[in-house]
């Protein structure tokens, strides 16, 4: 490597929370190199002269470990969500556990139908919470990350987003390359565009706009989601990309789980996803290129 080596990589793997194996085989193997290894998290590490079936082997050994090892983060992000759903259950249950104590022992007709009413929004609500996170959970896929040229990709992107016109750099290289689930980050954009129809105001008689402004910067693709909606309230704005947060909760059946989503899946490509100070309403994504 021109710019580092093994130990360099795995460092930078580590960093980025890398759930894929690493096998470093080396002719120059040191205690030090070893100490590196296994601090950095690397699953196995070989001297070149060891043989073909050893190596095979290791591989075999390391896909079957790296699979555990995705099952077990996958269990630990389900039960992050499961614990903050629970918190959002357990108010709503607990409101209409106390309304029916009253409705019991209540005979004033009018009271018993106010509580009869709030009983069926809190259940409403539940029922909505619910059945988000069902459909997010059962829609999530795995991320199989494809190398494609930037003018392969945006012209997917380009074909299943009609609605978001696309501006791109034209000092950009069409050419060069990145790692991508096409199909996922369609799906991000696919959120991103119904958020921010929820978003505009119901009397408004704007129409949204939306583009998406395509660029480089230190060796990352930005892809910079801006719309001419209202701005995100300052209280949800650092936290927006938490599990059920959102300024629309009664508004709609959007509980705040898509911009959830939409951060996981841009990790799972080794980028991130932020909103832009101020106005217009920019959510700034990128995705390492890919050399």
């Amino acid at each position: 490597m021109d710019d580092g080596d093994g130990i360099h990589l795995a460092k930078y793997l580590h960093d980025k929370k890398s759930l894929t194996p690493l096998i470093l085989l080396t002719g120059f193997a040191t205690k030090d190199i070893a100490i590196e290894s296994v601090k950095y998290g690397v699953y196995a590490f070989l001297e070149k002269r060891c043989t073909p079936s050893e190596i095979i082997d290791v591989v075999r050994n390391g896909i079957e470990y790296g699979k555990t090892k995705k099952r077990q983060s996958n269990f630990s992000q389900m039960g992050e969500i499961t614990s903050i759903l629970m918190h959002e259950v357990i108010d709503p249950l607990n409101r209409s556990l106390s309304r029916l104590e009253l409705l019991s022992s209540q005979k004033n007709q009018n009271s018993w139908q106010d509580n009869v009413n709030n009983i069926i929004e809190d259940l409403e609500y539940l029922s909505r919470l619910i059945s988000n996170v069902r459909l997010q959970i059962k829609g999530q896929k795995e991320v199989y990350l494809k190398r494609y040229t930037l003018r392969q990709f945006l012209e997917v992107i380009e074909t299943l987003q009609d609605t978001i016109q696309l501006q791109i750099d034209p000092s950009i290289d069409a050419h060069l390359c990145i790692r991508s689930d096409v199909i996922l980050f369609n799906q991000v954009l696919e959120n991103l565009r119904k958020n921010s129809i929820e978003a505009m105001a119901k009397d408004s008689q704007e129409p949204v706009e939306m583009k998406l402004k395509v660029s480089i910067l230190d060796e990352r693709v930005l892809f910079e989601f801006i719309n001419n909606t209202p701005e995100i309230p300052e209280k949800i704005k650092t936290r927006i990309f938490e599990p059920f947060i959102s300024s629309k909760k009664n508004e709609s059946d959007n509980l705040g789980i898509g911009l959830y989503f939409c951060s996981q899946t841009l990790k799972a490509h080794g980028g991130e996803i932020f909103v832009k100070e101020g106005l217009p309403t920019t959510f700034v994504m990128s995705i390492p290129v890919f050399r």
